[in-house]
């Protein structure tokens, strides 16, 4: 942080790499209070799979897409990746996936920033809301395009824990879509 900059920057623990997605954690506070809107939001249904636009072809250039998901009172969000490609930088600040805790609300100050994603992924990538809402937000440049994601939603007890029962199916892949999750 610089001095007397205003700015206030999380602390950076770690960067965590796992196959080839980045997990990336630092942003400026201040950052998170300014970002606009964005241009699309969709409301994906539970057990059914959504994806980047054009998914599995390329992704669209200069893309910012709202990906909302509401459990039930007293339940959570849990989020699986299958499929996850996108520019890779060690910062993510390309192409990329924000994963954000919510309140429901439009106030980006009212949400928390708990996952940023880019690269690529080997495994199926899970995140387990703290909240009744969890927001995804797709966001890419004007330079290089890739696949994008493939992911699906259920909702959860309040007391569940990803545990090393949810790294069973590692390495393991849908090649077509899984039907269980189509309706």
């Amino acid at each position: 942080m610089k001095a007397g900059s205003g700015l206030m920057l999380h602390p950076v623990f770690c960067l965590l790499v796992v196959g080839h997605v980045y997990f990336a954690h630092a942003l400026p506070q201040e950052d998170l209070l300014t970002k606009k809107e964005p241009k699309c939001q969709r409301k994906p249904a539970e057990k059914v799979l959504f994806s980047s636009d054009n998914f599995p072809s390329n992704y669209n250039k200069e893309t910012e897409c709202s990906y909302v998901m509401k459990a039930d009172p007293g339940k959570r969000v849990l989020l699986t990746f299958y499929m996850f490609q996108t520019e890779t930088n060690s910062r993510c600040s390309y192409d990329r996936v924000e994963v954000y805790d919510s309140n429901d609300s439009t106030e980006d100050s009212s949400k928390t920033l708990i996952h940023k994603f880019c690269g690529r992924n080997s495994n199926n990538v899970y995140v387990n809301s703290s909240k009744e809402y969890l927001e995804l937000r797709f966001i890419t440049d004007r330079v290089s395009e890739y696949s994008g994601f493939l992911a699906s939603w259920q909702q959860v007890d309040a007391t569940f824990v990803l545990d090393k029962a949810e790294d069973d199916d590692k390495g393991k892949y849908y090649l077509t879509f899984p039907t269980k999750f189509i309706q």
